[in-house]
């Protein structure tokens, strides 16, 4: 390879991307984004350091999902158990 190919070839890893994604604001719409990403990486569509890009944005999207799905589930234990508290205290 010559050396204008690879400065080329580095270049293009830099470029913008687009393509469409879904939404992702859960689990699933994250696993159909990531089989998008995957599909094109495979197809050659997407270079496998900007695909790996790609799978790191959306494993800090999973981690954040995954949070506000843990702080959602303790608000309702500590809501349930404070009802059950005052039902307990009323009764």
């Amino acid at each position: 390879m010559s050396d204008d190919e690879q400065i080329e070839r580095t270049a293009a890893r830099y470029r913008p991307v687009k393509f469409d994604l879904p939404e992702i604001d859960d689990i699933p719409s994250l696993d159909r984004a990531l089989s998008i990403v995957i599909a094109k990486a495979a197809a050659g569509e997407l270079y496998p350091r900007v695909a790996l890009d790609f799978t790191r944005m959306m494993e800090t999207r999973r981690r954040a999902l995954s949070d506000r799905d843990l702080e959602q589930r303790l608000e309702a234990l500590e809501e349930s158990q404070r009802a059950h508290r005052r039902a307990r205290a009323g009764g």
